[in-house]
Order: structure tokens, then C-alpha cells, then sequence
């Protein structure tokens, strides 16, 4: 295994740490309590601009989901190469 190989892994695990941080801390970055139309007691039935921040926040969490799974699909070939070619 080279130094290149190494570095690709290496990148690749950073790169899910990053996106996971990234994911927690979007979660919390909307407060959607403070819009006009938010309900308190069923969010869901908000309405006006409440209704557009939960929405965005709800596709925001779908995509920031969905970015460690592309990262982890892309860190499997990598490492099944190196291991392929031997240590």
C-alpha cells in the first residue's frame, strides 16, 4: 500500500466525519418557532413562512442525510482496490 492509497482512505474517512458534523449541526441551525404561523402544539399544521422553514429543513435533513452514504459508496471501492493488490 502507498502513500497515495493511504491518503485516498484518509480523505475519505474525513470526509464522512466532516459530513456527519455537518448533518448534526443543520439540525438545530433552523428555529422555525419564531416565524409567523408556527404552531406549537402540532408543528406540522404550521402554516405562512413556519410551513416553508420545516419544509426546508425537512429536505435539508433528507439531503444532508443522504451525503455520507455517496461518501461511504465512494470509500468501498477505494479500499477494496488497496486490499486487492495486497499490503
Amino acid at each position: 500500500m502507498d502513500f497515495q492509497q493511504i491518503l485516498g482512505i484518509v480523505i475519505m474517512v474525513v470526509g464522512i466525519i466532516i459530513s456527519l458534523i455537518i448533518y448534526n449541526a443543520f439540525s438545530d441551525a433552523l428555529d422555525c418557532s419564531t416565524l409567523n404561523g408556527y404552531d406549537s402544539s402540532t408543528p406540522a399544521d404550521s402554516t405562512d413562512e413556519a410551513k416553508a422553514c420545516l419544509d426546508t429543513k425537512e429536505n435539508a435533513n433528507v439531503v444532508f442525510g443522504i451525503i455520507p452514504i455517496f461518501i461511504i459508496l465512494g470509500l468501498v471501492p477505494l479500499i477494496r482496490g488497496t486490499l486487492s493488490r495486497g499490503l
